[in-house]
């Protein structure tokens, strides 16, 4: 009786710490969420105090704010009427996840990588290019 405690005890545990796995190695779906609405004042929630940008031909490290600004511009520009979660990975303290990205006026690839900092998730490099570039 006690060995079958024990192996229900260990099985239960077990579920939780990969259901527990499982929620930290997926990108929060408040991000995917605001760039699908492109809501760039929500995404910037996510953004580091500085972040290496690339958006179409622009590409520097910006600070919060203007990642921001460069962010709600494209959104402004490009209506979105997609956005399609293709393939993510890395080690817990830094995941990355890879978008498909579809707009009124074309196709985009979404980058960014991303590290959980005192529970928080911190896009720490963001890119939207032209797909296939």
């Amino acid at each position: 009786m006690y060995l079958k405690m024990k192996k229900r005890l260990a099985l239960v545990i077990g579920s939780i710490l990969l259901s527990v796995m499982a929620c930290l190695a997926s990108p929060p779906e408040s991000i995917l969420t605001a760039i699908k609405t492109g809501n760039a004042d929500k995404l910037s929630e996510f953004f580091d105090n500085n972040v290496d940008l690339k958006i179409l031909d622009k590409e520097n490290i910006y600070s919060k704010s203007q990642a921001t600004i460069l962010v709600k511009e494209f959104f402004t520009n490009y209506k979105i009427t997609n956005l399609e979660l293709n393939h993510e990975g890395g080690p817990d303290n830094a995941r990355f996840a890879i978008c498909n990205l579809n707009t009124v006026q074309g196709k985009f690839r979404v980058y960014f990588l991303f590290k959980t900092v005192n529970g928080k998730s911190l896009i720490q490099k963001f890119r939207i290019e032209k797909d296939g570039q």
